[in-house]
Parts: C-alpha cells; sequence; structure tokens
C-alpha cells in the first residue's frame, strides 16, 4: 500500500488546476493519470482527500499501486506503508 502527497510544482498551480477544476468527478479523472494504466484496463483503485493549505491546495492519497507524476508540473512524495 502507498501513501502519497501530489501537489503542483511552484509556478505551475494554475496550469494544473485548470486540469482538477470541476469538482470530485475532474479530481478523480486527473488524479487517475498518475496510474499509467492500458487502454479498457481495470481504473485503479486509491482513496483521495484534496487538502486547502493557506498556500495552494494538495492531494492525499492511498492507492495499492504507486503512483508517478505524469508530468514535470507535479510532484508525488510517496512511501510504501504496510497494511495493519
Amino acid at each position: 500500500m502507498y501513501l502519497s502527497v501530489i501537489a503542483a510544482v511552484p509556478g505551475n498551480k494554475a496550469v494544473e488546476a485548470n486540469r482538477w477544476s470541476g469538482g470530485p468527478a475532474a479530481e478523480h479523472r486527473w488524479l487517475e493519470s498518475f496510474f499509467s494504466e492500458s487502454p479498457g484496463s481495470i481504473p485503479p483503485e486509491f482513496l483521495y482527500r484534496r487538502i486547502d493549505a493557506a498556500s495552494e491546495p494538495y492531494f492525499q492519497l492511498v492507492s495499492m499501486k504507486m503512483p508517478v507524476s505524469p508530468s514535470a508540473a507535479c510532484a508525488c512524495r510517496t512511501a510504501r506503508v504496510r497494511a495493519a
């Protein structure tokens, strides 16, 4: 299991915010892009929470697969954790 924090790299907030604007469904589609899946495959399974910090919003994810940033505009910090 993986615990990740995903945020726009400083200076790229506006670009990335356009990708996740539109509510929870748009956020979920944007976060799906962090899991490279082949077309027609089962969508990735993850839980996420959006944190609206004073500086910039970011996302916390829990997933079974390790997410990877699809662009240099996003930072993805991930730690592998063992399920209890």
